[in-house]
């Protein structure tokens, strides 16, 4: 009995192997372009205003984000806060309860420069410059991520799809403990 037991086991690990090996062999190859130079991003890059009401990436605290958006959910037990009128997300940090990352999917949102979803990425660059890293699957270069910034904990992230700005992500951690 025991044998034949070790035997199932033994071919069932055996298949999980080889299906992961035929996923990995067959995923599309990503693409990492650096610029010659990268851009130096300002405190203001990462501030945003909405109804007069002005919010720091890296440094507002989720007391300050419900004041400007009052109606919406925390998502599960996590530190992530979705307004019920705008498609966008607000992560915080866990330990300090400060926004550091912002996901904005809607057009109602502009960032310091005046980009917002739905324009073209000839306009993103128009304010922000060359100055991007692309990320891009080898074998499509119209749909890529163009990020500004030099570093993981500070950077600005354009989601660019057939040319236009599908998705903007804003990232700043705050000094200290995430």
């Amino acid at each position: 009995m025991f044998r034949k037991e070790f035997t199932v086991v033994i071919i069932i690990a055996v298949l999980v192997f080889i299906f992961g090996v035929y996923i990995s062999q067959n995923q599309a190859k990503l693409v990492t372009e650096y610029p010659q130079q990268s851009i130096e991003l300002e405190d203001t890059d990462f501030m945003f205003t909405y109804n007069n009401n002005t919010l720091k990436i890296g440094s507002s605290a989720s007391a300050d984000v419900l004041k400007v958006f009052p109606h919406g959910e925390i998502l599960g037990l996590s530190t992530i806060y979705s307004p019920n009128d705008l498609d966008c997300l607000f992560t915080f940090t866990e330990h300090s309860d400060i926004l550091h990352k912002m996901h904005i999917s809607d057009d109602q949102i502009i960032t310091a420069r005046g980009a917002k979803v739905g324009e073209s990425f000839d306009s993103v660059v128009d304010k922000y410059g060359q100055s991007y890293a692309s990320v891009h699957k080898v074998d499509n270069l119209h749909d890529f991520d163009a990020v500004y910034g030099n570093d993981n904990n500070r950077c600005i992230v354009f989601q660019v799809r057939g040319g236009l700005v599908t998705k903007i992500i804003l990232q700043k951690d705050p000094p200290g403990r995430l």
